[in-house]
């Protein structure tokens, strides 16, 4: 994926240099070699520092939703025994007496 990443990126940067160079010839700016590559640096290096954005944003997603994850668990346990809270522990097991009542035989108490 990552090398999927970086050819794109490689053929972005390469796109927006020859349409530069277009745009220039068509008004009669004419670029030198050095300068042709020096512009082919630039948009890589600028394409290099976006992507490098863009892992930073998934980077920080990924530990936000750890950390998510990691608050749900512990809203759900009692911090003093490490056992399920009561309010979790009423709801699961209301869920498993229900799902051991055979459905013929269940009223609904809801």
């Amino acid at each position: 994926m990552i090398l999927v990443t970086l050819c794109s990126a490689g053929a972005v940067a390469v796109y927006f240099v020859h349409r530069i160079d277009y745009v220039l010839d068509l008004e009669g700016i004419q670029l030198s070699d050095s300068t042709y590559s020096d512009l082919l640096h630039l948009q890589i290096q600028f394409l290099i520092g976006i992507i490098s954005l863009m892992s930073l944003v998934v980077l920080f997603l990924v530990f936000n939703r750890r950390y998510a994850t990691y608050l749900n668990y512990e809203a759900k346990m009692d911090a003093l025994t490490g056992a399920l809270s009561r309010k979790i522990f009423s709801r699961c097991a209301a869920v498993c007496w229900r799902s051991s009542i055979p459905a013929g035989r269940r009223r609904d108490t809801s």
